[in-house]
């Protein structure tokens, strides 16, 4: 059994700057905001529904950065763990993968359990999406009494409405607009109707599992392969597959429809059109850092150039600003995990035998630091609540903790 982690070796060393329009030095004073980005990112808004066009909350900050309510589940054994999935009420949808058997919980957002679902058995990374009207969730996993792999498609209240064999594990459905589901199913690329009906399907076209999918403002789907990311139109027919010397983790469109994602192979970030050709590369990327990108288009990432820091860059790569060297923490990886609120503030994780938190505001000035949260590493994004907290959960998902 593979963990996002694991399955790739990633060594990390020095690394220049790639292509033009790419230099550190470089300062980008106005930003069009004339073409909005897709907002959210489908995979990468702060509340993790996998639905772009879910209900629209203000997400406030986090104002201390202080330890708030925490829940601990029972003591046992735990696999790689779940990401969350947060409602506009601030509800917390989250599968616990412990190894003698899988519960799936709806929280509230003081983190008391509303409900609490077992015979689940999830042994990998489970990712959870939201439909648009928020009374349905979707997640891949094994149940007790059937075999092989399931999509689950689960009411607000915690009730099973229906099942489809044949799925893949560590795959993140995507909730269109129109209500329909785009995900993998018996090895296709498959659209499906709300109550789980096959519309189309087509070829698979070298998914890769464990990479969230994005959508762009005309449902266009990109992914990643085994070697770089495909895009196809809203009916599933592929309009180009390029190669990009590796498997990214996730892609992030900006408001003129270019992509960024970043392999785990090279840790280069890569910036390419809407044709899927390249415009600029900027290598010393961390790759377990999906970049993010705000409502300005500007773009927010990890680099280890010279040492780690967090840089936010302009669509032509330029460094607007960048951070100071989180060496403090005595991380190897860096700052991961990245998420924004409606004020433009940034949220981040970092592990070295514990979990941090770390916020910088729009500029790069640092908000707060909030010490070790959970003593374990990490896997799994974080999430922030509408009511202005942000909660983490650590690789083996043995507890959850809230920092407000």
């Amino acid at each position: 059994m593979f963990t996002l982690k694991s399955i790739f070796h990633v060594v990390f060393v020095p690394l220049v700057m790639l292509g033009s329009g790419c230099g550190d030095d470089s300062v980008v004073r106005n930003i069009t905001t004339e073409y909005l980005p897709m907002w959210p990112q489908h995979g990468f808004n702060a509340r993790q529904t996998g639905n772009p066009n879910s209900s629209n909350v203000s997400m406030n900050p986090v104002i201390e950065g202080v330890p708030d309510w925490s829940y601990s589940f029972p003591a046992g054994g735990y696999t790689d763990g779940s990401e969350f999935c947060v409602d506009s009420k601030g509800d917390i949808y989250f599968i616990s993968e412990e190894i003698s058997g899988s519960s799936l919980y709806k929280f509230s957002p003081e983190g008391i359990v509303i409900w609490k679902k077992d015979s689940i058995v999830a042994t990998n990374f489970s990712a959870i999406s939201l439909n648009r009207k928020e009374d349905r969730i979707y997640f891949v996993s094994m149940k007790n009494g059937l075999s092989g792999l399931w999509l689950h498609c689960v009411d607000s209240s915690g009730n099973f409405i229906w099942s489809r064999d044949s799925a893949y594990f560590t795959q993140k459905v995507v909730a269109r607009g129109d209500g329909n589901l785009c995900c993998f199913i018996g090895n296709k690329l498959s659209c499906l109707s709300p109550d789980g009906k096959t519309i189309w399907a087509k070829e698979k076209y070298g998914f890769m599992e464990g990479s969230r999918p994005a959508l762009d403002n005309q449902d266009n789907l990109y992914f990643a392969t085994f070697t770089g990311i495909a895009k196809t139109d809203k009916d599933g027919n592929l309009k180009w597959s390029k190669a990009f010397s590796g498997r990214p983790l996730g892609i992030t469109i900006d408001g003129y429809g270019n992509a960024y994602f970043i392999p785990y192979d090279n840790n280069t970030l890569y910036s390419i059109t809407p044709d899927g050709n390249l415009r600029w590369t900027a290598s010393g990327s961390n790759s377990f850092c999906i970049p993010v990108i705000g409502k300005d288009n500007r773009i927010y990432m990890t680099y280890f150039k010279d040492s780690i820091y967090i840089a936010a860059l302009d669509t032509s790569g330029k460094t607007i600003w960048k951070t100071r060297s989180f060496t403090q923490f005595g991380n190897t990886v860096g700052p991961e995990g990245m998420l924004l609120d409606d004020y433009g503030n940034l949220y981040y994780i970092a592990s070295h035998y514990g979990i941090y938190a770390e916020s910088l505001d729009q500029n790069g000035n640092l908000r707060w630091t909030s010490g070790m949260l959970l003593n374990a590493e990490t896997l799994s994004f974080p999430v922030l609540l509408p009511q202005g907290r942000l909660l983490i959960c650590p690789k083996r998902g043995f507890k959850i903790q809230a920092v407000r």
